[in-house]
């Protein structure tokens, strides 16, 4: 019953998001593109609401995020956005990767250093290859 429950959720909230892509987001972005501050508030905006509601859903924060950014993506003012956005964006990810390294459990990094050698071969070969 849950999964059912999960899935209308999902549904909903991403034809609310393509709708809003479609219909919303063209106009809203056209009345603020005059600001270039403007335009970046509303995209942070639009991230954060997308990220609590889908928080608010049961599903993690990163997955509305990431509705956003596809969203924002699909948006006219894509190139403004990035280029105004990219200092946040390296600000942010500093973040991120304090988050990844405080859940580290470095009891078990023995066990994982043989998968891990192995993934990265396995990379540094198929990168090779494809040069």
């Amino acid at each position: 019953m849950e999964f059912q429950t999960q899935r209308l959720n999902a549904s909903i909230f991403l034809c609310l998001v393509v709708l809003c892509i479609r219909f919303v987001l063209p106009h809203i972005f056209q009345l603020a593109a005059h600001s270039g501050e403007l335009l970046i508030v509303l995209a942070i905006a639009w991230a954060v609401a997308l990220a609590a509601a889908g928080d608010f859903l049961g599903f993690s924060k990163e997955i509305g995020a990431f509705l956003a950014g596809v969203s924002l993506a699909s948006t006219p003012y894509r190139e403004a956005l990035s280029s105004r956005l990219l200092s946040l964006r390296d600000f942010l990810l500093l973040f991120f990767f304090i988050d990844l390294g405080a859940y580290l459990k470095i009891s078990m990094l023995r066990s994982q250093i043989f998968p891990a050698s192995v993934l990265s071969f396995f990379v540094l070969i198929s990168h090779h290859l494809s040069l």
